[in-house]
């Protein structure tokens, strides 16, 4: 597990209220829709309920592609709740 890589979480996309980011790791995604695994960068990157992550991951070399949905932010508490939309 590489855990949470800053600089690999971009976004891409400003909508009214929402924004679309991309991020890619090598990481399998049971470890990235883990609670919190985003949490210490979602006050910095102002992360909100509702927006969505296009999250490629990697599991034993397979690449995956999933879509994730914010679905709880605590950013005092640095807590991200995702739900994986595939």
């Amino acid at each position: 597990m590489a855990g949470l890589q800053s600089d690999n979480l971009s976004a891409i996309a400003y909508e009214i209220g929402n924004t679309l980011f991309t991020y890619r790791t090598t990481d399998a995604i049971a470890t990235v829709i883990a609670d919190d695994y985003f949490g210490p960068i979602a006050k910095d990157r102002q992360m909100r309920v509702g927006d969505t992550i296009i999250a490629t991951t990697s599991t034993g070399g397979t690449v995956a592609i999933d879509l994730l949905t914010i679905i709880g932010v605590d950013h005092d508490a640095e807590e991200v709740d995702t739900t994986n939309g595939t």
